[in-house]
């Protein structure tokens, strides 16, 4: 599914079909802010579904983060979990810390397993990147902002947060429930 297949749903919940009222631009900008909210809602409850691995070589014990990087899940070298130090603590072959856009350790290598955030569209024709499971609160959040875009009553918003939130919830726990096969973060 593109942008446009998903800015033409909203558009139809909207009541905006003419295109008299909001722009593409506008529409791709809360579509957006609403992958971002899934996506959060998503790595705050370490759902596992966000989860990519990627092997990592470290230079005078130190490497760049990938660019989608949102949250450690585990860091793995020589076949270990490694420790997770704070900012400020030396590291060693067992462990690791994160400072700003930086892993360091004192392995040559090690594999991150990470929570990613979706990228952010800027065309009507990006293929939507988020997972199928999410496309219908993707759309209904968007409208939603679409259509409180000047008043919002923040006592409302809060409930409505909570009620996006809990069937986000919901969404993720159904999901766990499947035949998928995840990769682990240990060595066997």
């Amino acid at each position: 599914m593109t942008v446009l297949d998903l800015i033409q749903q909203i558009r139809y919940a909207i009541n905006d079909v003419e295109k008299i009222e909001f722009s593409d631009e506008e529409l791709i900008n809360y579509i957006n802010q609403a992958q971002d909210y899934i996506s959060n809602v998503c790595i705050n409850n370490a759902f596992k579904g966000l989860i990519k691995e990627v092997d990592l070589t470290l230079t005078d014990g130190k490497v760049e983060l990938p660019q989608d990087f949102a949250r450690e899940f585990s860091v793995v070298a020589n076949g270990y979990i490694l420790k997770s130090l704070p900012a400020d603590a030396d590291v060693d072959e067992y462990s690791y810390k994160i400072v700003g856009n930086s892993l360091y350790s004192q392995n040559e290598t090690v594999k991150l397993y990470y929570f990613h955030m979706y990228p952010a569209y800027v065309s009507v024709n990006d293929e939507l990147a988020i997972p199928n499971i999410f496309l219908n609160l993707l759309r209904e959040i968007a409208t939603y902002l679409a259509l409180n875009r000047v008043n919002i009553n923040t006592n409302f918003e809060v409930q409505l947060a909570q009620f996006f939130e809990s069937r986000l919830l919901q969404v993720i726990n159904n999901y766990g429930n499947s035949n998928i096969e995840r990769p682990m973060p240990f060595v066997v």
